[in-house]
């Protein structure tokens, strides 16, 4: 009873805040994201502390694009172990301070090229979690790259499925980079460990791709996956497997995946029926809160402010 009449309470507060455009008080409510890339994944604003500035971006029309883009404002800090570590920890510092309570955040596998054996980077994820218990349930997921990963890492791979401390595996980076025979080894063997199976697919590929994906390596979850909204047959599949979309607005809206937030692809899938997060991607590149995207979609009439609350709470079970 006490757990319902706090989900009622943020429910009420929740709404009022969306109805007021106050996101900081949309901040305050508790919110959960799982689509989220650690070392892309922190507010600027704390990099600014540091001295670390990066400027608002011109016009991005590609992955290829914003991985330029990328490499030449945030490589610095990913090319050695003490700043890969820096921009991981400050990814859950900044989901902290956005009312974020479940968070999974990938954790790219070249992390770990650092250290002379998995262990010593295992450490550091662990006191992760530890550091922060109270604040935020953090788990993470195994990033692997399309274009970087290849079968000479099947063992590393299987080192850190075996640890236990990863809850998910998740293939990001461009679409076009397709061949996924080289990861079906790896997911089955992730399933078998009872793991989170997800995939980036159908932000730049079709819906075709989203269902092969889904069949192929046996999904739970899809990343983005918003071009499934053009096939109403195929939305029904999704919905049938109860396959999770962890759909990303603003990113989606900058790379011109979307055309805005009140056309976003996003509203058909609700609509739907198929279960869906908001999430914010890559917070470092594209600037926008998980606080900034829900008040997005609602001033932009995407969605009622129940309607998102319904989302939010959902969120917070799955």
């Amino acid at each position: 009873m006490k757990v319902k009449k706090m989900i009622d309470d943020n429910s009420n507060v929740f709404i009022e805040a969306l109805e007021k455009n106050d996101v900081n008080l949309i901040k305050k409510i508790p919110k959960a994201e799982f689509h989220n890339h650690s070392a892309l994944g922190c507010d600027r604003k704390l990099l600014t502390k540091y001295g670390v500035h990066i400027p608002e971006f011109e016009e991005i029309n590609s992955i290829e694009e914003m991985d330029i883009f990328s490499k030449k404002y945030v490589s610095k800090f990913t090319k050695t172990e003490e700043g890969f570590k820096f921009l991981i920890e400050n990814t859950v510092i900044s989901a902290i301070n956005d009312g974020i309570v479940i968070l999974e955040t990938s954790i790219d596998f070249r992390f770990f090229k650092f250290y002379n054996n998995i262990e010593q980077g295992l450490v550091f994820l662990k006191k992760l979690i530890q550091k922060y218990q109270d604040k935020i349930s953090l788990r993470y997921d195994i990033g692997l790259s399309r274009k970087s990963y290849n079968m000479q890492f099947e063992k590393l791979i299987i080192e850190l499925i075996d640890s236990r401390m990863f809850s998910g595996i998740d293939i990001y980076g461009d679409e076009a980079y397709n061949d996924l025979s080289k990861f079906k080894n790896i997911y089955k063997y992730a399933k078998n460990m009872e793991m989170k199976l997800k995939a980036h697919v159908g932000e730049f590929g079709d819906t075709k791709n989203i269902i092969n994906t889904i069949k192929y390596l046996d999904l739970n979850v899809v990343q983005h996956g918003i071009n499934i909204a053009y096939s109403k047959e195929d939305m029904i599949y999704a919905k049938e497997r109860g396959i999770v979309f962890n759909v990303c607005p603003t990113s989606n809206i900058v790379l011109k995946r979307a055309k805005s937030f009140n056309e976003h692809p996003i509203r058909f899938m609700y609509d739907m029926g198929l279960k869906i997060t908001i999430n914010t991607d890559d917070l470092l590149i594209f600037n926008s809160t998980l606080s900034d995207e829900y008040l997005k979609l609602y001033s932009s009439k995407a969605f009622n402010a129940k309607e998102l609350n319904e989302i939010r709470i959902k969120s917070l079970e799955y």
